[in-house]
């Protein structure tokens, strides 16, 4: 074989020398995986095997969860004091679909969106990591990715699972939902008119109704208003009890207050047929000679009228090659432009993917280092400890215990008070610095703009930017749970489900929990209804971002040019 070009000869040995341990070293985990398959229980799991995988699940979490504590006081409902209940469902599960559904509901009642069921490709992904993260590997070498993928198959997935299709489509605007559009049925467009908001549902207040879908769904958390809510409002469209019991559960009172402010009690089905709604969230541009979109399709940039550079991000990519995609497309078009004065990154319904987008972002625009200080913590289980050596977390700098009491005197809401417990590892102070790499030097201003749909990585961006000052952020509370570390799986011994949830707390740069209190815009800006419907009329494809009807990008630019 011939030493590869302008490398010599003595290197190239060294190289395939290398390569050629890599190979041997792969190898031999795939035979050592495969002869070490887990002693798996046959299917179906017999009633006895259940009970102790559900059991052990349980311990788990209570030793290891760290949000417990956080997800009382935002949804009101005690997990902790439920667990007999939850072992008494199990019990009574009859087939393994059953367990899995039971599981599934359990852990909604937990209403984070880390935490749930999970599949195989999250297996075959940690299974074929030799070098790094060995704890969240050994947990997948305990299972098999079809196993974890038949469990998560008859769970379903923890959505809207058999939610009929509303007769009108009703989003949550500033703790209120406000109608969009009607069913095309022609009786309930005549009734029905956009604009109006929902106050009850058969003599139920709708915040209550929308309370009580808690483990059926997953909730969102509004930080402001101290409530759950739903995006999209289905609560009105779950059946009580069978029809066939009660033929008038077919239809539902809904009260309306109209745009006129009046009060309108209007009988309809409560299941319509299926329809489309023309709206959409969030817009989708249409790329047009003014505009430049990436070939991954997830970067989308123009300069609006004013100057503002508009920059609207999808998804924080974790493929390294989308990434540099996308960065060597804004690159383009900040140097096409002159490095404009403003700067305006739009991560609303940015559902995250990898730190590493933001990071190689800041890195490319920011002239000097960007640095932010935040704070994790943990539960003193010893199921989770691993995962935070593994991550190295706990050889970050404590907090002192004097400064969290400071900080809990100052305002008593702030601080999480189950972290200055034994239960919880004393707190860690985590900076995060992004360094500059072959930089556009941008040093005009730089603006966030963020809803309730950011979550993962792209809450993570956010919070950083707000510790960091190195953008302003504005719009809506973000979604919460970006600080921390990769989500924590753990196998069932005998059926070998697999379980994520998240593994460690993560504090806003105030040491409130980023879960809990999620990331408070500089720039608090809200959607009206009159904004909604104005949106609603470009049916989710408007031509251009426009201020007009985007309150939150028409605070940007006022900002932005001292308007």
């Amino acid at each position: 074989m011939s030493a590869p070009a302008n490398r010599p000869v003595g290197e190239a040995f060294r190289f395939r020398t290398r390569l050629l341990r890599l190979v041997l070293l792969a190898l031999l985990f795939a035979v050592l995986t495969t002869a070490c398959s887990p002693p798996l229980a046959s299917l179906p799991l017999t009633p006895a095997q259940r009970i102790a995988d559900f059991q052990y699940l349980v311990q788990i979490l209570l030793g290891s969860y760290p949000y417990i504590e956080a997800s009382k006081r935002m949804t009101g409902y005690d997990w902790a004091a439920h667990t007999a209940e939850f072992k008494a469902q199990v019990e009574s599960a009859e087939s393994d679909r059953e367990f899995a559904e039971t599981v599934a509901h359990v852990l909604r009642f937990l209403n984070n969106e880390h935490t749930g069921i999970t599949s195989g490709r999250l297996i075959s992904a940690y299974m074929s990591t030799l070098f790094t993260m060995k704890p969240w590997r050994e947990q997948a070498k305990k299972t098999t990715s079809e196993r974890a993928d038949y469990w998560f198959s008859v769970a379903g997935r923890a959505s809207d699972q058999g939610f009929p299709t509303t007769p009108f489509y009703a989003v949550y605007v500033g703790g209120r939902y406000v109608v969009v559009e009607a069913a095309p049925e022609a009786d309930l467009r005549s009734l029905v008119r956009p604009g109006s908001t929902v106050m009850a549902v058969d003599g139920v207040s709708v915040d209550e109704r929308v309370r009580g879908l808690l483990g059926q769904t997953l909730l969102r958390y509004d930080p402001l208003r101290k409530m759950l809510y739903q995006p999209v409002l289905t609560a009105f469209a779950l059946q009580p009890e069978p029809v066939a019991a009660n033929p008038a559960s077919e239809t539902v009172t809904v009260t309306l207050r109209t745009p006129d402010g009046e009060l309108m009690d209007i009988k309809m089905p409560r299941k319509a047929g299926p329809w489309n709604t023309s709206y959409s969230w969030p817009p989708r541009y249409v790329p047009d000679q003014d505009s430049v979109t990436s070939p991954t399709g997830n970067l989308y940039a123009t300069v609006l009228d004013g100057g503002t550079a508009y920059v609207q991000i999808r998804s924080m990519s974790v493929d390294s090659g989308d990434i540099k995609s996308d960065l060597k497309t804004l690159r383009k078009f900040m140097m096409a432009h002159a490095t404009p004065a403003a700067l305006a990154l739009d991560i609303r319904g940015n559902g995250g993917g990898s730190d590493n987008y933001w990071q190689g972002l800041v890195s490319m625009l920011a002239p000097d280092p960007v640095s932010s200080v935040c704070g994790v913590t943990w539960r003193n289980g010893m199921f989770i400890l691993p995962l935070m050596q593994d991550k190295r977390a706990d050889t970050l700098p404590r907090v002192p215990e004097a400064d969290l009491l400071r900080v809990q005197a100052a305002d008593p809401h702030r601080l999480p008070p189950e972290i200055l417990t034994d239960a919880f590892d004393e707190p860690r102070a985590w900076t995060r610095t992004v360094e500059p790499d072959n930089s556009l030097n941008y040093r005009g201003k730089v603006f966030l703009l963020v809803d309730g749909f950011v979550f993962s990585s792209a809450e993570s961006f956010a919070a950083f930017c707000k510790g960091s000052r190195w953008a302003t952020i504005v719009g809506s509370y973000t979604g919460g749970d970006g600080i921390g570390y990769d989500p924590a799986i753990v196998a069932l011994p005998n059926s070998g489900m697999v379980v994520r949830f998240s593994s460690g707390m993560g504090l806003n740069p105030d040491w409130s929990a980023n879960e809990e209190s999620h990331t408070c815009p500089d720039v608090l800006a809200e959607w009206t209804p009159e904004d909604v419907l104005r949106y609603a009329g470009t049916s989710g494809r408007p031509a251009r971002p426009d201020p007009s009807w985007d309150p939150q990008l028409r605070a940007c630019i006022e900002k932005a040019t001292g308007r």
